[in-house]
């Protein structure tokens, strides 16, 4: 029961995120129009996802010595640019949105009814809706951007080299499930150095990969109707620390960068309006599995943190500057 607590309260954060697609289904009134809009809204969550997903990694240039240890406790929370928290739709056909613009989803929470307006032919009168454009997490969210915690065990093996493990198996809550897994690499470069390996320098290098999946169900939407979200991260650093016995400071320079995916499954039910004769007549149509789309992040990255190494317990903090500016702290038993 305790373990089962522990991750549910872990996770809470990353179901946060797919409480964001409460109502998303109303876009799909705009036909064509629907990706555009949607594509629009979410396009900061997968980015603030890839880069958050990708940090706290390391939190020393030093590795452990043969199955030495960390299991470590850390949240990260990538800050969207200004410019990120609306957008412009271009190129839309059924749809008249404001001048202003739209929010995104880390924009301000003002949701807006839409007009639509699907021609269906020269002696048909169109087909019309009202489409209920869903507001921004802002005043929700404690920072300009999403917490994304991580959970991970660093085990010394052979060769001055670290292996860490990142791994949620798949938990289901409230209509959402969700899994998660990585896998870093940190090998030390201070053995090639010759006289520095006396110094309290540390170098080595890094590479990580993960892999998360979210899947969140629209029960009023129609049959079968959810929310698949998956995204896949990497990131490759060197990095370098002075390690003393209470406290280590380290850099990073390197590259950080993903691929994420949202698709809207099931067949959903739409109604629209159609006046014949002066009468509103209710036209119904069902879409099946209507949307998919992909989001890209890629970005050049410098970090600066520092660790408080108390025994037995690290406390770390730092700051990456990248695409979308990270911050990360946590806490780590660690057995050298």
């Amino acid at each position: 029961m305790r373990k089962w607590y522990f991750r549910i309260l872990l996770l809470l954060p990353l179901f946060g995120h797919a409480q964001l697609f409460d109502g998303i289904e109303t876009l799909l009134l705009a036909k064509e129009d629907a990706e555009i809009l949607l594509q629009g809204y979410t396009q900061p969550l997968g980015k603030s996802l890839i880069y958050a997903q990708n940090t706290g990694w390391a939190h020393t240039a030093k590795t452990h010595k043969p199955l030495g240890f960390d299991l470590t406790i850390g949240a990260g929370v990538s800050l969207v640019n200004d410019l990120d928290l609306k957008f412009m739709p271009q190129g839309l056909r059924y749809v008249t949105v404001p001048e202003s613009g739209l929010p995104t989803v880390f924009g301000a929470a003002n949701p807006q009814n839409l007009p639509v307006r699907i021609p269906t032919g020269a002696n048909t009168p169109d087909l019309e809706a009202n489409l209920n454009f869903p507001g921004g997490a802002a005043d929700d969210l404690p920072v300009q951007g999403m917490p994304a915690p991580t959970l991970q065990l660093s085990v010394g093996a052979w060769f001055n080299t670290d292996i860490s493990v990142r791994y949620v198996p798949d938990l289901n809550l409230e209509g959402t499930s969700l899994g998660l897994w990585g896998l870093g690499i940190k090998h030390d470069l201070t053995q090639y150095l010759g006289p520095l390996e006396r110094l309290p320098l540390n170098v080595s290098v890094l590479a990580a990969r993960s892999s998360i999946g979210v899947r969140y169900d629209l029960p009023d939407a129609g049959t079968g109707t959810h929310v698949d979200f998956t995204m896949s991260t990497y990131t490759l650093q060197v990095l370098g620390s002075l390690d003393f016995p209470i406290i280590s400071v380290y850099g990073a320079i390197g590259y950080s960068g993903g691929n994420a995916e949202l698709g809207m499954r099931g067949t959903y039910d739409l109604s629209y309006t159609q006046n014949i004769g002066g009468v509103d007549i209710t036209q119904n149509e069902q879409l099946v599995d209507p949307i998919q789309l992909g989001y890209q992040a890629h970005s050049a990255l410098g970090t600066l943190g520092f660790r408080v190494n108390l025994p037995l317990l690290k406390i770390y903090g730092q700051y990456s500057l990248q695409e979308y500016q990270t911050a990360s702290l946590g806490v780590a038993l660690s057995v050298r």
